[in-house]
């Protein structure tokens, strides 16, 4: 039989409804005696290393996630990860980034149903999730209402649907169809070495641009103590500036012309607010005066991956010129090179 590390942390897949709302109270092992195709193909070892609402997750418990699934993997155990959805684009971005060129498949799943409800979907992803292990694919990814998805790409795109999820740039690795595995795209797999780097600085902010934002909200920002920006600008990576009236092409101020200085002191990346399509500096006027660099281009990065990736550089002792070059590179997917 297959072995499989199976880490419960906390979530709507380990909830009940309580007199105070729903809370997590189930244990991972009991979960897996639910599903069939996990008690009978998988020789299994569940450990619960958390029991939260994924409100609550933060970047020392991505380390200890990371830590007990790499081990886990390096001794040969495929690994499944239960956790909440209100964060899980940030853990499997983390988990992306902080295991490298994984030898196993490490997979992370939830649900948006808890599993007491007559139309759950808790037992389908965790099915799903060990179907797809079986099929022995090396690297992280998420496993949710049918769809395999590379974990680095995903984000939440729906509040109370069980198709919460999707990918910035909607592409799947494969679907799970009829309890058969569907490939999408071609696997891209690693055999470098595989290493842990689980440190992460959260001295990191994503700013959402709106209408008429103060400018001097970046001196705020570092004043506070941060150290890197991401910006969640309009559309296609558009920011707003004034500009001199006698020329109009001369970009005297407003926000852009702070975030511009600002990122000659510290990371700065664009990225867009829509969950699709990604930041393009080259299609409109106003995206023209962006300036690569100081700035960085988060290019097709979701929201999410870009936050964590700033925060993985920065744990990983990167400077600005070594940020900047990180994001021309993919470590996990997590953008599209070239």
């Amino acid at each position: 039989m297959e072995k499989l590390r199976v880490i419960g942390t906390g979530g709507t897949i380990a909830a009940t409804a309580t007199e105070k709302g729903d809370k997590p109270t189930i244990g991972v092992t009991t979960l897996l005696h639910k599903i069939p195709q996990i008690r009978e193909r998988f020789d299994s070892d569940p450990i619960q290393l958390l029991q939260k609402d994924s409100t609550f997750i933060n970047h020392k418990d991505w380390a200890r996630i990371a830590r007990e699934a790499y081990h886990a993997s390096a001794q040969g155990n495929k690994v499944l990860i239960t956790h909440g959805t209100d964060t899980l684009a940030y853990t499997s971005a983390a988990l992306s980034f902080a295991i490298q060129n994984p030898q196993t498949s490490i997979v992370l799943t939830g649900s948006m149903r808890l599993p007491e409800e007559p139309e759950t979907d808790a037992l389908k992803n965790l099915t799903d999730s060990a179907i797809f292990l079986l099929e022995g694919a090396k690297g992280v990814y998420v496993v949710f209402n049918g769809k395999v998805m590379t974990a680095s790409r995903i984000t939440k795109v729906h509040s109370t649907d069980v198709n919460a999820f999707d990918t910035v740039d909607g592409k799947y690795v494969a679907t799970v169809e009829e309890n058969r595995v569907v490939y999408q795209n071609k696997l891209v797999e690693s055999n470098a070495q595989t290493n842990l780097a689980d440190t992460f600085d959260n001295r990191v902010c994503t700013l959402k641009v709106t209408p008429s934002l103060p400018k001097d909200i970046f001196d705020a920002i570092l004043d506070k103590g941060f150290k890197a920006i991401n910006i969640a600008a309009f559309g296609t990576g558009n920011i707003p500036y004034t500009s001199s009236k006698g020329d109009p092409e001369k970009v005297l101020g407003g926000l852009l012309r702070k975030a511009i200085q600002t990122a000659r002191r510290v990371p700065v990346v664009v990225t867009s607010q829509a969950a699709h399509g990604g930041v393009d500096l080259r299609k409109y006027e106003v995206g023209r005066k962006i300036e690569i660099p100081p700035m960085i281009s988060g290019e097709d990065m979701s929201q999410e991956a870009a936050h964590v990736k700033l925060m993985w550089c920065l744990g990983q002792g990167m400077n600005l010129d070594e940020i900047r070059r990180s994001f021309e590179r993919s470590y996990a997917g997590e953008i599209t090179v070239g």
